[in-house]
C-alpha cells in the first residue's frame, strides 16, 4: 500500500494541463513557472528601480533640446564695453546672463533695457522670468534692482527691488531708467526666463 501511495502523486507537473489559477490561494510559485508577462498587462504598481535599465529613461532624453553658447545683447543709451554674453538652454528654460563695464551713459528718463535675448520669451501672463543685477545705481551701491523679463520680448528690464509698486514695463517709477545709472562702473545681470519654443 505505501508503494501505490507513493506512486499515486509521483507524476509530473507537465501533466497538470487544466489547473485553475483561483485554486492556487498560497506558496510561492517558481520563477521558471512563469511564462514572459507582456508589460501592456501591467495596469498598477510602482516598479522597484532595479527593474528600470538606465536605457529605458536616457532614451528619451534627446527629445529635450539642450544648448549653450553666446548671446548679442545690445543696451539702449548707454556706451559699454568688456560685454561678455552666455546662456544655456534645457527645453524651454533659460539661464542668460551678461557682465558689461558702463563708459557713458544718456542722462533721460527712458526706460533702461537689454535687448537681444536668446530666445523671445514666452507670450502668456505678464512677467516669465526675473533675475538678480549686481552692480552701482546713481543712488549708491545699496540700491538693490532686479531682472525682468516680461512676455513676448527679447529684452531684460531692471526694476527697483524694494518698490511697491505694479510690475510693468510700461515706464512706472519703479522701473529703472538711464538716469538711474551712476558712475562709470562694472555690472553683472542675469535673468531666468520661459521662451516661446
Amino acid at each position: 500500500m505505501a508503494t501505490y501511495e507513493a506512486k499515486r502523486y509521483d507524476f509530473s507537473g507537465a501533466n497538470i494541463t487544466a489547473l485553475n489559477g483561483s485554486n492556487v490561494a498560497s506558496g510561492t510559485v517558481a520563477s521558471a513557472r512563469l511564462a514572459d508577462l507582456a508589460t501592456s498587462k501591467i495596469t498598477s504598481g510602482t516598479f522597484a528601480d532595479a527593474r528600470i535599465s538606465s536605457g529605458s529613461v536616457t532614451q528619451h532624453v534627446s527629445a529635450v533640446t539642450n544648448t549653450a553658447g553666446t548671446w548679442s545683447p545690445s543696451f539702449n543709451s548707454i556706451g559699454t564695453d568688456s560685454v561678455n554674453a552666455r546662456y544655456i538652454k534645457v527645453g524651454r528654460i533659460i539661464q542668460a546672463v551678461v557682465s558689461f563695464r558702463r563708459t557713458s551713459n544718456t542722462n533721460n528718463d527712458n526706460l533702461f533695457y537689454i535687448s537681444g535675448l536668446p530666445s523671445t520669451s514666452w507670450n502668456s501672463g505678464e512677467i516669465v522670468g526675473t533675475g538678480a543685477v549686481t552692480g552701482h545705481h546713481s543712488y549708491g551701491s545699496s540700491y538693490s534692482m532686479t531682472a525682468l523679463v516680461f512676455k513676448n520680448t527679447d529684452r531684460i528690464y531692471l526694476r527697483n527691488s524694494e518698490s511697491d509698486n505694479a510690475f510693468d514695463s510700461g515706464g512706472g517709477d519703479h522701473m529703472i531708467r538711464n538716469s538711474d545709472f551712476g558712475n562709470t562702473a562694472y555690472y553683472v545681470i542675469s535673468a531666468t526666463y520661459i521662451a516661446a519654443s
